[in-house]
């Protein structure tokens, strides 16, 4: 073999191993950019489910306060209610007493 032919065998073989190497690159870099994009989208659900998780727990809080509020707006008509027919009461008392 003359050594052109070994030159252009050794360049061919280089050529290849490059070759192979880029390719090898390329594969573990996609590999890569995979593997966290699966990261990324993992970490995603997580937040989603937590946000979810929140949401939730805010509507019980505002069923939770809207309940409590309703009550004491209820007890508030009540006490208003029962104080305005006591002023009534001490009116009608206070005419009567005046009257006589």
């Amino acid at each position: 073999m003359s050594t052109r032919a070994q030159t252009e065998l050794h360049t061919k073989e280089m050529k290849k191993r490059k070759k192979r190497e880029t390719d090898r690159r390329y594969r573990l870099n996609k590999k890569r950019a995979v593997q966290e994009t699966e990261n990324k989208l993992a970490m995603t659900i997580t937040e989603n489910e937590n946000l979810k998780r929140s949401v939730e727990e805010l509507r019980q809080e505002i069923l939770d306060l809207t309940s409590q509020r309703q009550w004491i707006e209820q007890r508030f008509e009540t006490m208003y209610t029962e104080l305005e027919k006591e002023i009534e009461c001490v009116r009608a008392e206070a005419d009567q007493g005046f009257g006589e």
